[in-house]
């Protein structure tokens, strides 16, 4: 089985203020798709997230929640959610670039680093991954940084793209782990 990872927001969702009014919940382009292909092809899917808002408590954990369940009722379920906490002074282990998160939800889905792709918007997200030894793509978009592409190993054009490149690479990656 192979896993696949979203980032939230300016991945799954547009990355818009405020991030706490569940009725305003905008998907980005082909986010309900991508999750469909990925549940289709029997992956495992779960979100990687930061949330450095509830650690400074302008963001509750009910709106947080409510956000989330407005993105699943709009794109599918999620199997699994993992979340960052913390503030980026905090320097934890589970906030992207760190490797935690990701390590977290391969634990949890039973699958191999190297059988778990990590899809985002922004350089943190694919260095976590390489950072845990999962496949990381890119999907940028208005916020992305020039460098943060020119950077990244695989980029795609949106989310779906994005998944469907996924699940040809991962046999490869883990042809290539296995040798």
């Amino acid at each position: 089985m192979n896993a696949v990872l979203f980032d939230r927001d300016g991945t799954l969702l547009v990355d818009a203020a405020p991030s706490d009014d569940a009725s305003r919940v905008t998907l980005m382009p082909y986010a309900a798709e991508a999750i469909a292909f990925a549940r289709e092809r029997g992956c495992a899917v779960g979100v990687v997230t930061n949330q450095p808002a509830l650690a400074d408590k302008t963001l509750t954990q009910r709106a947080f929640r409510d956000v989330n369940r407005a993105l699943e009722r709009r794109a599918g379920a999620i199997d699994r959610w993992f979340v960052c906490p913390h503030s980026p002074a905090a320097k934890c282990g589970c906030r992207k670039p760190a490797p935690g998160l990701i390590a977290q939800a391969v634990a949890a889905f039973g699958v191999d680093a190297c059988d778990a792709a990590v899809i985002g918007d922004i350089g943190s997200d694919v260095e976590a991954a390489r950072n845990a030894g999962a496949l990381g793509i890119l999907v940028p978009n208005q916020r992305t940084r020039p460098e943060e592409i020119a950077e990244a190993p695989l980029v795609a054009g949106d989310v779906l793209e994005a998944v469907r490149l996924a699940l040809t690479l991962l046999p490869a990656l883990r042809r290539a782990v296995s040798a």
